[in-house]
């Protein structure tokens, strides 16, 4: 046994403490046995414009196609131009803007014409209820409010000429 004082006892306690936190951390990063999510892109590029994408940035959204391959997008517009390009696309999912948490796209509203922009520039801020897009419209001078499917491409036009 090595002496509690000694450099031997020291890089002991050392070593079980790296151990330690190497296993709890493992532990954590596992999350599980969610094999979905572990097969889950972190990150990539935007399948409509190619930028790069990172999952959990304020924009970040995503879908999957026809045979169940997730695809990412660096913004809100990016993934409605994308969807309106693939009828066969399912379950679209964005960043809510309050939360900052995944949610399913056709669960939010969204508000046009604010002062908050995305990676492209103009963008739909997507928000968890009418209430809060109200507030977001209010403080942030947005034009309107739109429920999923009343995002249309001559909104996205205007959105992409912005």
């Amino acid at each position: 046994m090595n002496a509690p004082g000694s450099r031997r006892g020291f890089l002991a306690a050392v070593s079980r403490g790296v151990l330690a936190v190497t296993v709890f951390a493992g532990a954590a990063c596992a999350g599980g046995d969610d094999e979905a999510s572990a097969q889950r892109p972190t990150g990539g590029r935007c399948a409509l414009c190619g930028m790069r994408v990172t999952r959990g940035s304020a924009f970040a959204s995503g879908a999957n196609e026809a045979d169940g391959h997730e695809v990412l997008f660096d913004s809100v517009k990016c993934m409605f131009r994308w969807l309106g390009q693939h009828g066969d696309a399912r379950d679209p999912w964005t960043t809510e803007h309050l939360s900052r948490s995944e949610r399913p796209a056709r669960e939010l509203f969204y508000v046009m014409g604010s002062d908050i922009d995305g990676p492209m520039g103009a963008d739909l801020v997507p928000v968890d209820t009418r209430e809060h897009a109200e507030q977001i419209r209010t403080s942030h001078h947005g034009t309107q409010i739109l429920a999923f499917a009343e995002v249309t491409s001559s909104v996205l036009d205007e959105l992409f000429r912005m």
